[in-house]
This record gives C-alpha cells, sequence and structure tokens, in this order.
C-alpha cells in the first residue's frame, strides 16, 4: 500500500462492528426481550398474589368489593380456563359484597364484567342475564350514563351470537342517551361498538362511516387515548376498503395521539400499519423507518405477535430492496422465535451477492486509491468556500435584519401613538362640542311643544336645521374613523334632492351677510321629485362642499346645481354641482387636497379655520355611492366641485319636516333610566315623565341599584348610561342578561353615551344592548327608538298635555359674574320650580364630589381622577359655571399627561376657590326665585 488510507481504515472498522452486532449481540438482545415478555406477562401474577395476600387480611367491605372485582379483570387477562372460573368467582364476590353494604357502583360494574366474562365463553344467555340485570339497576337510579353502558354491552353479546338486529338496537339506543346527556364518550363506544360489528359481517363501508363517526364524537372529549384508537379504527378499515392514502393519513394522526399517552403496544401496531403502507407503494426507506419503530415498541411492551410479525416484514422489506444481508439477519431472528430453518435460499442468495461485492471492490480499489486524496482536497476546500460565504451571508443578513427590526418596531410605536391620539381627539372633541347644544337642542325641543305660528314655525325650521348642520361637523370627526373601518353603510329610504338643497341653502344662508357673496342654487326641472337614496349621506357631501365655498369665497357667487344626465323607468343619473368664485387652489395642491387633515395652504387653517376632514370625508363618501368626485380650480377664479351618482327612482312622498310638538307621544309604558348624576336624572325624568299618559319613570344612581330594580319590577325599556361607579353600563347589562331569572332578561336596553364612535357602539352589542342614542338627547329620536323596541299597550295614544308651569320671574337675573342659567332656564321652558330643584341638586352633589376629586388627585389616581372631572364638568356646564368648566377639561387631561404635580395642584386649589364662589350665587339666585 502507497499510503495510508483512513476512510478505508473507517470503513473496516464500521463493517466490523456492524458484523459483531449481528452475530453476537444481537441474538443477545432478542433473548433479552424475550425475557422481558416473560417478565412482563409476570407481573400480572405478581399483583395477583399481592391482592389475594391483602384479602386474608382484615379489609373494610367496599375495599374487598374493590379488590375482587380488579382480581376478576386480572384473571381475564389469562387465557387458561381454570383462570376464567377464578375471574367469575371474583366477579360474583364483588357483587355480593356491593349488594350488601349498597355500594351501586361497584355492583353495577361487577355485573356488567360478570357478563363480560360469560360472554368471552360463549354463553350468551348467561351474559344478557347480567347485563340486563346491570340496565335494571341502572335505570332505578335513573343513571342515564350507567343505563347507556348497559345497553352498550347487551349489544356486544348480541353481536357476538350474530344477532344483527338486537344488537344494533341496544347500540343506537346508547346513542340516543349520549345524545340526551350530551356525553361524546358514551355515543363513540356505540358508533365504534356498531363499527366492530359490521367489520364482522364483512359490511366494510357501513363499518367505516360508524368508525369515522366514532372519531367525530370522541374529538369533542379530551380523552386523547380514545381518540388515537378511533384514528386507528378509521385507518385500518380505509386501508380494508382500498383507501390507502387516506388510511396513511389517519395512522399518523392516531400516532400522534398515542405518542402523548404513550401507548406501547398501540404505538407498535400502528407504525407496523405505517410500514405496510410505505412497502405498498415501494418506499422502502420509510416503510424500514416505521417497521423498526414497531419492532422495539413490541419488545419494549411485550407484544409476542407483532414482535414476529416484525422481525418477518422487515427482512420482506430488506430483500424487496435487495439488501440480502440484512434481510438474511432478520429472517433469521424471525426464525429463531419460530424455531424454523427456512433460510437456504436467502443464504445463497446471500452468497452470490458477496462475491459480485467482492469482485467489484477489487475492480474499483486501486481507482479509489488514486483519487480519494485528490476527491478529499477539493471537498474541504469547497466546504471551506461554502463556509465562509455562509458565515458571511448570514452576518450581512443579521444586521439588516436587526436595522429593519428596529425601523419596524419604531414605526410601529409611532403608528400606534399616532392612532391612539387621533382616536383620543375624535372622542375627546366631540364629546365638548356635544356639550353645548345640550342648550340649542333642548331649546328647539321645548319650543316645539308651544303655539306657533307659520313664521316661528319657519325660523324653528332653520334652527334645527342649523343644529343639525353643527351636529354633521362633529360626526365628521366620528364618520372618518368610521370610513376607515368600512363601517358606515348606506340607507336606501324616500328622498327629495329639492328639499335637502333648499333648506342646505337656507340653513347656510346666514353666512353670506357679512360677504358680498351670493348662495344660490339651480335644480334642473327634469329631477325626479323623489328618488332612493341615504339623504344623510347626500346632505353631509353637500354641506361640506357649500360650506367650504362660503369658507373661501369674499366676494361673488357660490352656486349648488343639480342636472338630470340620464333618465329610465327605473333609474335617475344625477349631476351635483358646487361652483364658488374664491380664491381657488393651485395644481400642485390639487392632488393632496382629499388627504386628512390636509389645507389647500400652511395659512389657511389660521385664516379660515377647519379641520381638513370635511373634502376627505366627502371623497370617500362619494366612493361608497359608487361614483368619482372631480374638481376644476384655477387660483383667485374659484373651484368647482362635480360628482354624478345613479339613483333608483320612487314615487312615494317624502314626510315634511315634523316639529318635535307632533311627535307621536309615548303612552302605558314603564322606563328605567340608570345615571350617576343626580342632573341628568332629573332632566330625563322631566322630559319623558307623563301622569296624563302613564308614562312612569323609575330612576337609578348607578348599575348596582339598577340590578336590584330589575329583580323587582318589569319595565318596558331600560335606558343605561355607560360611565357610572360600582358597575357602568356595559357590566350592568352583561348582568341583566345572564340573570335568567330576571323579569328583564330580554327588556330592550338603550345606552345614552357622548362617545358614540366605532368600538362603544360594538362593545354596547357585545354585552346585548339593542341600541344607543348620542348625548345631548333627541327627544324626537328617543321616543322613536323606544317605540321601535316595544309595543305599548294601549294602540289609542293620548295627546301629551304638559302640566302647568310657573312661570319664570322676569326681573329675577339669572346670570352673574360666575354663572349663567340662561340656558337651563330655556330648556325647562322658564320654569321656576325646576330652576330651584336643579340648583338644589347642584348644591347637593358638588361638595362630595370636589372631596373625590381633590382625594383622587392627592393619590395620583389619574384615570379615577378624569372620571369625577367629567361627571363634575356635566353638572357645571348645566349651571353655566364656564370658568369651572375650563378648569375641569385641564383636569381631565391629567389622565394623558401628569406633567407638575405641584404646578396642577393650583388648577385644583383654584378649582374649589371658584366652586364655593359660584354655590354662593346658585344661593343668591335661588333666594330671588323663591321670593
Amino acid at each position: 500500500m502507497g499510503f495510508f488510507d483512513f476512510n478505508q481504515l473507517f470503513v473496516t472498522w464500521v463493517s466490523f462492528f456492524f458484523s459483531i452486532f449481528n452475530t453476537m449481540i444481537r441474538p443477545i438482545i432478542i433473548l433479552f426481550f424475550l425475557a422481558f415478555v416473560q417478565l412482563y406477562f409476570g407481573q400480572n401474577k405478581e399483583r395477583i398474589a399481592e391482592l389475594e395476600q391483602k384479602l386474608k387480611t382484615d379489609q373494610p367491605q367496599d375495599k374487598i368489593a374493590e379488590i375482587t372485582f380488579e382480581l376478576s379483570q386480572l384473571y381475564e387477562l389469562s387465557k387458561e380456563p381454570s383462570d376464567i372460573n377464578k375471574a367469575i368467582e371474583y366477579a360474583q364476590t364483588s357483587i355480593s359484597i356491593s349488594n350488601n353494604i349498597n355500594y351501586t357502583t361497584k355492583k353495577i360494574k361487577a355485573i356488567h364484567q360478570l357478563g363480560k366474562l360469560y360472554r368471552n365463553k360463549g354463553n350468551y344467555d348467561q351474559a344478557l342475564i347480567h347485563h340486563n340485570q346491570g340496565l335494571n339497576i341502572a335505570k332505578e337510579y335513573a343513571n342515564q350514563k350507567a343505563i347507556a353502558t348497559a345497553y352498550i354491552n347487551i349489544g356486544k353479546v348480541y353481536a357476538a351470537s350474530k344477532q344483527e338486529e338486537l344488537a344494533k338496537e341496544n347500540f343506537l339506543n346508547a346513542i340516543k342517551i349520549g345524545d340526551k346527556i350530551k356525553n361524546p364518550l358514551i355515543k363513540s363506544i356505540a358508533n365504534s361498538s356498531l363499527g366492530d360489528f359490521n367489520k364482522q359481517l364483512n359490511k366494510d363501508n357501513i363499518s367505516t362511516q360508524y368508525y369515522i363517526e366514532a372519531l367525530d364524537n370522541i374529538l369533542q372529549t379530551d380523552n386523547i387515548y380514545m381518540q388515537g384508537i378511533a384514528y386507528k379504527n378509521v385507518g385500518l378499515m380505509q386501508n380494508q376498503t382500498n383507501q390507502k392514502e387516506a388510511s396513511a393519513t389517519s395512522f399518523k394522526k392516531a400516532l400522534q395521539k398515542l405518542e402523548i399517552v404513550n401507548d406501547k403496544k398501540e404505538l407498535s401496531e400502528i407504525n407496523f400499519f405505517l410500514g405496510e403502507f410505505y412497502q405498498d407503494i415501494k418506499d422502502y426507506d420509510n416503510a424500514i423507518i416505521y417497521m423498526k419503530n414497531s419492532l422495539g415498541f413490541a419488545e419494549l411492551s411485550g407484544h409476542q405477535e407483532f414482535i414476529k410479525k416484525g422481525y418477518e416484514n422487515l427482512a420482506n422489506v430488506y430483500e424487496r430492496n435487495n439488501d440480502f444481508k440484512n434481510a438474511y439477519n432478520y429472517q433469521k431472528y424471525y426464525c429463531a422465535i419460530k424455531d424454523t430453518k427456512l433460510i437456504s435460499e436467502l443464504e445463497a442468495q446471500l452468497e452470490i451477492e458477496r462475491k459480485n461485492g467482492e469482485i467489484a471492490l477489487i475492480n474499483q480499489q486501486r481507482r479509489i486509491e488514486l483519487e480519494a486524496e485528490r476527491t478529499r482536497t477539493y471537498i474541504l476546500l469547497f466546504i471551506a468556500i461554502i463556509v465562509l460565504i455562509f458565515s458571511i451571508t448570514l452576518y450581512y443578513n443579521l444586521r439588516q435584519k436587526n436595522k429593519i427590526n428596529k425601523d419596524l418596531a419604531f414605526a410601529t410605536k409611532a403608528a400606534n401613538k399616532s392612532k391612539q391620539e387621533k382616536e383620543e381627539f375624535f372622542t375627546f372633541t366631540s364629546h365638548e362640542i356635544r356639550t353645548p347644544l345640550n342648550a340649542v337642542v333642548g331649546m328647539t325641543q321645548l319650543l316645539g311643544k308651544t303655539n306657533l305660528n307659520e313664521i316661528q314655525t319657519k325660523y324653528l325650521k332653520t334652527i334645527k336645521s342649523s343644529a343639525n348642520n353643527i351636529l354633521f361637523l362633529v360626526n365628521d370627526v366620528l364618520d372618518l374613523a368610521k370610513l376607515e373601518k368600512g363601517a358606515i353603510k348606506l340607507e336606501s329610504v324616500n328622498t327629495s334632492i329639492r328639499e335637502i338643497v333648499s333648506e342646505l341653502v337656507n340653513s347656510l344662508s346666514f353666512k353670506t351677510h357679512d360677504k358680498a357673496v351670493v348662495l344660490s342654487y339651480d335644480i334642473d326641472d327634469k329631477v325626479p321629485n323623489y328618488i332612493k337614496a341615504d339623504p344623510l349621506r347626500i346632505n353631509q357631501i353637500l354641506l361640506n362642499l357649500t360650506d367650504n365655498a362660503l369658507k373661501f369665497t369674499k366676494v361673488g357667487t357660490v352656486q349648488v346645481k343639480v342636472t338630470l344626465v340620464e333618465d329610465n323607468d327605473e333609474s335617475a343619473t344625477l349631476n351635483f354641482t358646487v361652483k364658488d368664485t374664491g380664491i381657488g387652489i393651485s395644481d400642485e395642491k390639487i392632488e393632496k387636497i382629499f388627504e386628512s387633515y390636509q389645507q389647500a395652504s400652511i395659512d389657511t387653517t389660521r385664516h379660515y379655520g377647519g379641520t381638513g376632514l370635511g373634502l376627505a370625508i366627502t371623497k370617500q363618501l362619494v366612493e361608497l355611492m359608487d361614483s368619482k368626485i372631480e374638481i376644476e380650480s384655477k387660483v383667485n377664479h374659484g373651484t368647482t366641485f362635480s360628482f354624478t351618482i345613479q339613483f333608483p327612482k320612487s314615487e312615494a312622498s317624502v314626510e315634511e319636516l315634523v316639529i318635535d310638538n307632533n311627535v307621536e307621544p309615548l303612552s302605558n309604558i314603564s322606563i328605567l333610566a340608570v345615571d350617576d348624576t343626580d342632573l341628568n336624572r332629573s332632566i330625563f325624568y322631566d322630559l319623558v315623565y307623563s301622569k296624563e299618559n302613564n308614562v312612569n319613570v323609575t330612576l337609578a344612581e348607578d348599575g348596582k341599584r339598577a340590578l336590584e330594580l330589575c329583580k323587582q319590577e318589569k319595565f318596558d325599556v331600560i335606558m343605561m348610561d355607560l360611565q357610572m361607579p360600582i358597575l357602568n353600563g356595559f357590566e350592568t347589562t352583561d348582568q341583566i342578561r345572564k340573570d335568567v331569572n330576571s323579569p328583564n332578561q330580554n327588556t330592550p336596553i338603550i345606552a345614552m353615551t357622548a362617545h358614540v364612535i366605532e368600538g362603544v357602539s360594538k362593545r354596547c352589542d357585545e354585552v346585548g344592548m339593542n341600541d344607543y342614542i348620542a348625548k345631548p338627547i333627541n327627544i324626537s329620536i328617543l321616543f322613536k327608538k323606544i317605540k321601535q323596541y316595544i309595543e305599548t299597550s294601549n294602540p289609542q295614544q293620548k295627546e301629551v298635555t304638559l302640566p302647568p308651569q310657573k312661570p319664570a320671574n322676569n326681573e329675577v337675573e339669572l346670570k352673574t359674574q360666575l354663572v349663567d342659567l340662561t340656558s337651563l332656564s330655556e330648556l325647562v321652558g322658564g320654569n321656576s320650580t325646576k330652576i330651584i330643584k336643579y340648583i338644589d341638586l347642584f348644591l347637593k352633589n358638588i361638595p362630595n364630589d370636589f372631596a373625590l376629586l381633590k382625594e383622587q388627585f392627592e393619590a395620583q389616581n389619574w384615570s379615577e381622577c378624569a372620571k369625577t372631572a367629567h361627571k363634575i364638568k356635566g353638572n357645571a356646564s348645566y349651571m353655566g359655571i364656564q370658568q369651572a368648566k375650563e378648569l375641569l377639561i385641564e383636569i381631565e387631561k391629567l389622565k394623558k399627561e401628569v406633567g407638575d404635580v405641584d404646578k396642577n395642584i393650583d388648577i385644583v386649589d383654584e378649582l374649589g376657590v371658584l366652586l364655593n364662589q359660584s354655590i354662593e350665587h346658585l344661593n343668591l339666585i335661588k333666594q330671588n326665585l323663591i321670593i
């Protein structure tokens, strides 16, 4: 030999090791596992001896019943007739003792054990006698699970005696009980038994269906072992019906389940079945893996049948794979177990293989020796290059990944912060703008209940329309969030374009009083009187565009024009144009003008105001109507917005605007109003309660009190505030809905909230609220919502007759340097008695509320502090204490930015002084009203 070859030496040593292993070590292992099998079965004998020894000592009767029952099961495992007889004797002893001490559950089990033993012996009559006895006892105690188990055992006896109809009937009885008591385990056992029985009758397809049903049942439980057995049964039948791929999938799922419980005997069988599958499709590598796994588990569990099958099948697989050496070895081990000598053919094939191998080795040895060194060098060099390239690539990728992760984390944090700030802005702004609308809405509602002439009605319509336009501006903030989430759904109701445009122009005409601007509209005579559309969104689009045009036009004209583009029997296509002669928009700004929070220039907001949301919302609403908004503009010459929409036609008339005094009143109902603020409760009570119409209003100051009232009395509707102490509106509603004994479990619940943004409405729906209404509450909308969810007991409703009100003392001044009760007076129609009532409520609550606020502030409990400030702010708004309201807004913000605590304590102290002075002023006004 010219040089020392380490590769050749390594191969030689490995071959030598496996030769020693196969000739010496492997037979020893076989003998070891055969001994293990004997030991495994010997363990049962040891347990039997242990239990029988216990019977010779003093034991309680219930313990003796359990020991004899276990001995019966252990003797059952033996195939010897004498052992089966002992199993029967021990089962009878367990029955006798259990009967004496009324140990019913053990008695039933022992009776069924005895029936099972007789069934295994082929004594079906005795088996039926005992199983029926167990059934009768179970029925006597109404134990549905035990009844179902008895039916299964009886069915197995009839199945063993090939009485098909009776077997099927009993198994189906068990399934019915399983359905009734919702026990999927019982159903699975019964369906599996039906599968076993049909398999005996060679009804493979029917058997497969029952096994699949059994699998579906057991998957509803957490019984991992039974799930594995169910998958195994399905796999066996799929294999039997030539569904090979499906059977392999089922066996693999069974393997996953049984690996969890580590049942080595079952793992041995399933690995063997998978080995057979791969053997059939000639994937011998996988076949060998699964066969070896099967053999290993069989040897560990002492599963003699599959130990023999394992060696035999491995020999066959190696032979088919032309690996005669391993085939010979495994056949030799199999024959050692079987005590046979059927290996002569394999020995001959192995000898031929050995000779051919020797010739091939001689012919290739010289070439291998010459090329080995060169090949090794190339391989080492190639590996070194690959490692170097891989290292460089890995280093670069890690650096890039770290950089990307940092950038992504920063961007995600910024995006989340921006989203959170925007949502807070939406909530805070909408709530703050809605608060001053209380006075406007309240005034129109109360004024609408008086007798009005034609001019006053017209003015009231204008006030109401203007108030609605303000609400539209507030809703811009809310609509943007909804549009971004796709939460806005368009309505399709009878709509008059003429009425929308004319009311829009009338409500905005006041904006031209201080300008040399003419606001007009032009509607094509061919435009249909009525179409199907969403009037709210059409008005919102035109309001945004027209208001925008008026804002940016100092001199000239603003015109809203509607033209008929196309007309047929079913639809009409209309073109809307809003044209102005204002400042115009430059070409480079036109593309960005529809983006959220964008204005034409950085000076626009300062000079003209606005949030920059109107056009963004308008564009998205137009696109929601399957159209596109177009814009033409020239700097200092004006701007034209236009869009075209196709609407379905409608011949129905549109109801005229109804002032609140014509709203159909409520009658014969009871309402529970839940709100933690005395002032809110009192105002709601005064606006809704009606003795003449039998409208009763019960008040609750918090969620806990509401739950108590809900258990005592049935209400027709519940009005629920969302922000309350103890239990908020969501928690209270959730408990009402879950209380099956409550008479109000299904009572309609309507939320009252000033935070009507996406998320709040979703939470209302999740806890079972029927609807929500925004604050300030519109009486017309409130009445309509209540009528929507309840059926009044008196269809002939009476007209509302308000009780006579005490006229206000016109000489009493309702406004001082600190308080202003003008809006409150307008809300209650100048009723002095109600003004005094609301002052008393404020004076009663404000000292306690402020003391709580100060305590929360000193404890730096910012979230609770903000809630209390919010509550005081609502009461201060009704009293017109504007300075206190501004300070409370600052305190509310502390939940987001704490800032300097020492500095902020000055705000709280200032608020305390201001509230004390306001109390003095209110007491003075109250005294004047009384006089």
